[in-house]
C-alpha cells in the first residue's frame, strides 16, 4: 500500500477497531506468558478455533445480545459469522471432535472476538478474550481447579487483591427464583442496580428478599 496516501487519508481503522501499539502488546504477552504455565500445571491444554464459523452455529445462544454478532454472506452464498465469544466455538468443537476427547477435557485458549456494540471507553468491537474451562464432569473438585488456576494465574500478573467472583445460575434456582428474575438480575453491570429493581419491581419480585439473598450469602459454603 502506499504508505503516503494512507497518512493522507487520516485514521484508517473502522469505528471500535484498533491497532496495539509495541509496549501494550508486550505487556499482552508478559501476561500471558505468566499465566500459561499455571494453566498447564493444571492440565489445561491449548485450542485453537476458527475467527469464523458458520452463523447458524452461533446465532441463537445468545439472546438479546445477538444482534450484536456480526454476520456476512461467502462467495458461495454461505452465512458465516465472526465469533462473539470462545465459548460456543468450544461446545462446538467438543462436539466436532468427542471420539478424540477424554471423559474429562480441560483447555485454554486466546483469540480475538468480535461484537458490534456501541464502542466506548473499555469497550470495543474487537478484543482479545482468555479463556480457560473443564468440561465433561460434574464434579465441585473441577470447580475448584478452575478456580485455584485462576487465583494463582492472577496473583502471577500482580493482582494480589483481586477477588474472584462465582456466577452460578443455579444458586438461584434452588434458592427459588423464577427464571425472569434471574435472567434481569444478570444484567446489573450493563444497566445499573436501580434499573435491575425497577425491573424486578414490574414482575413482583420482592426486591428485599432479592437484597438479603445477596448480602447473606457470602462464600460458596453458604448456599
Amino acid at each position: 500500500a502506499d504508505i503516503i496516501s494512507l497518512m493522507q487519508r487520516g485514521p484508517v481503522t473502522p469505528k471500535g477497531f484498533g491497532d496495539i501499539m509495541p509496549d501494550e502488546a508486550t505487556r499482552r504477552r508478559l501476561m500471558v506468558n505468566a499465566i500459561v504455565p499455571i494453566l498447564e500445571k493444571y492440565g489445561f491444554s491449548p485450542i485453537e478455533t476458527p475467527t469464523v464459523e458458520f452463523a447458524d452455529t452461533l446465532l441463537g445462544k445468545y439472546g438479546e445480545d445477538e444482534k450484536l454478532i456480526y454476520t456476512f454472506e461467502d462467495k458461495g452464498g454461505r452465512k458465516l459469522a465472526l465469533r462473539y465469544d470462545l465459548t460456543v466455538p468450544l461446545a462446538r468443537f467438543v462436539a466436532n471432535n468427542l471420539g478424540l476427547l477424554g471423559p474429562t477435557f480441560s483447555r485454554y485458549q486466546i483469540g480475538q472476538v468480535f461484537r458490534g456494540e456501541n464502542p466506548q471507553k473499555g469497550r470495543r468491537r474487537e478484543f482479545t478474550q482468555f479463556d480457560f474451562d473443564t468440561i465433561g464432569m460434574d464434579d465441585i473438585s473441577e470447580d475448584v481447579k478452575v478456580m485455584s488456576a485462576a487465583i494463582e494465574g492472577a496473583r502471577a500478573i500482580g493482582l494480589t487483591k483481586a477477588i474472584l467472583q462465582i456466577n452460578d445460575r443455579e444458586l438461584f434456582d434452588k434458592a427459588g427464583f423464577p427464571k425472569e428474575a434471574i435472567v434481569t438480575i444478570d444484567k446489573i453491570d450493563k444497566i445499573g442496580r436501580d434499573e435491575v429493581i425497577k425491573l424486578l419491581k414490574e414482575i413482583n419480585l420482592d426486591v428485599c428478599r432479592t437484597g438479603k439473598f445477596q448480602k447473606d450469602r457470602k462464600t460458596y459454603k453458604d448456599f
